[in-house]
């Protein structure tokens, strides 16, 4: 790829193939716990004033074809988009972003044919020390060549903090909550799934087995980390459905357990 960054600031301009990841990852991440990581042909841009950063990002999903060395970008899933962060990203944030997808290729429910979808959210970060308190809510509007129109949501959180220190390592005890809306009914036209674009199955829970699709998720911690970044935990999840009427899905988007024969 190519890179224009100006000598000693921070804003920068990438076009070709690259990793992205943007904010909590929830939305848009590098996908670490893959065994190849999440990558874009595109372009990405950052602006950074004072506590002021403005992002913009153009870009299609790189396809991973086995065997071949030179993997291709694909016109099914495209993304535009922008957001605005005031603070300090080590620090105490707040955020507003506004993402449109087009896919081409049906996933969490959705029915077959081209599908544009507007994701758009908000997001805070406060963090003291080593207590770190985190809030996101999202919201999905658009509609697809047949007429269906989408109406989802998301919101999760996280709460952390540092219960006492083991010689280096901090003794780090957090809790994370997510929902994430289904398809109430397929038998209207409205697509009620919410779609987690390219997330890090990460902030989904310890046990990244169900995208955050009709999913409610309460995930308890308790680790040791170090300095470095090394850690030792114990992670709990408990999942509920969110509808009845549709299935859980995998980060493929493939349904793994389909109930009511939701769309």
């Amino acid at each position: 790829h190519f890179e224009w960054r100006p000598v000693g600031g921070k804003s920068f301009v990438r076009l070709g193939r690259q990793e992205i990841a943007l904010g909590s990852g929830r939305l848009l991440a590098a996908n670490d716990g893959a065994n190849i990581r999440r990558r874009f042909d595109g372009v990405h841009s950052e602006w950074q004033r004072g506590k002021w950063t403005v992002a913009a990002v153009a870009a299609g999903v790189v396809q991973v074809r086995l065997g071949v060395f030179d993997d291709r970008g694909t016109p099914d899933r495209l993304m535009l988009g922008a957001g605005i962060v005031h603070g300090d990203p080590f620090g105490s944030s707040e955020a507003l972003y506004l993402l449109r997808t087009r896919s081409n290729t049906p996933s969490f429910g959705s029915p077959p044919g081209t599908l544009a979808r507007y994701t758009i959210g908000s997001r805070f970060v406060r963090r003291q020390g080593a207590r770190l308190l985190e809030g996101e809510a999202i919201g999905q509007l658009g509609s697809d060549q047949q007429g269906h129109l989408i109406r989802a949501w998301a919101s999760a959180g996280e709460l952390s903090s540092e219960l006492a220190k083991i010689g280096p390592a901090g003794l780090i005890a957090g809790i994370k909550v997510s929902v994430a809306s289904g398809d109430k009914s397929s038998a209207d036209r409205v697509i009620g799934g919410f779609d987690p674009l390219f997330p890090n199955p990460a902030f989904t829970g310890s046990f990244p087995l169900f995208a955050p699709t009709n999913i409610a998720a309460l995930n308890p911690a308790i680790s040791l980390r170090w300095p470095d970044g090394h850690r030792i935990g114990v992670d709990t999840a408990l999942m509920q459905q969110v509808t009845r009427g549709d299935a859980v899905y995998n980060f493929g988007g493939a349904p793994v357990a389909a109930t009511g024969g939701g769309r």
